[in-house]
C-alpha cells in the first residue's frame, strides 16, 4: 500500500493545524488567561488584607499601651475611701523631707463631672512646717510624685525673716474610685 502525498492531504493536514492552533488560543484565553487575571486580583486582595492586619495589629498595640496606662492609673487610686492610706504616706514623706505636719483638713468627698462619674475627689488641708526652703520643696516634690494620685490645688508659705523656719498650707485633692456597692453586690 502506497500513500501519495497529495493536495488533499495537504488540505486536512493544514485544516488540522489550524483547528488545533484555534482550540489552543482559545483554551489559553479562556482557562490560563483569565486564571491568571484571578491571580492578579488575589494578590491585590492579599496585599490590602495584609494592610488591614498591619493596622489592625497597630490598632491592638496602642489599645494595649491605652490599657497599660490605665491599669496603672487605677493603680494610683485606691478603691475605697482611705484616709488612713494618705495619713501614712504623709507621715512617710513627713519623715524624708525634714518637716514637721501641724494639721490636716478634712474636705467633703465630691463626684467628679459626668465625664468622670467612677472617680471622687476629697480635698485636704495640711498645715506644716520646714526649717528651710529646700525642705519645703521636697515635701512638695515628694507629694507631687506620691503613689495616690493627688493634685496640688493650692499652696501657701511665710517666712517671718532670713533664716527662720517657713509655715506653709498646701492643698491638696486626692483622687480615688467611687464606692461602687452595686459593682461588689452585681459581682457576688
Amino acid at each position: 500500500m502506497n500513500l501519495e502525498w497529495n493536495r488533499k492531504h495537504s488540505i486536512a493536514l493544514i485544516l488540522i493545524l489550524l483547528i488545533a492552533l484555534i482550540v489552543g488560543l482559545y483554551g489559553y484565553s479562556q482557562f490560563i488567561h483569565t486564571d491568571q487575571a484571578q491571580v492578579n486580583q488575589l494578590k491585590k486582595e492579599i496585599a490590602i488584607q495584609r494592610e488591614v492586619i498591619n493596622n489592625a495589629n497597630e490598632n491592638q498595640e496602642a489599645l494595649n499601651e491605652a490599657n497599660e496606662r490605665s491599669k496603672k492609673l487605677h493603680s494610683q487610686l485606691p478603691i475605697a475611701t482611705s484616709v488612713d492610706t494618705l495619713l501614712l504616706e504623709l507621715e512617710a514623706i513627713e519623715g524624708t523631707s525634714n518637716v514637721n505636719l501641724l494639721n490636716i483638713n478634712t474636705g467633703e468627698a465630691r463626684t467628679l463631672p459626668e465625664n468622670y462619674p467612677s472617680l471622687q475627689s476629697a480635698d485636704f488641708q495640711i498645715g506644716f512646717s520646714a526649717d528651710s526652703y529646700v525642705n519645703m520643696e521636697k515635701f512638695i516634690r515628694a507629694l507631687n510624685d506620691a503613689k495616690q494620685l493627688l493634685e496640688i490645688t493650692q499652696l501657701e508659705y511665710t517666712q517671718a525673716s532670713e533664716g527662720e523656719g517657713i509655715e506653709a498650707t498646701v492643698t491638696i485633692s486626692a483622687f480615688e474610685s467611687a464606692p461602687q456597692q452595686e459593682m461588689k453586690q452585681s459581682a457576688e
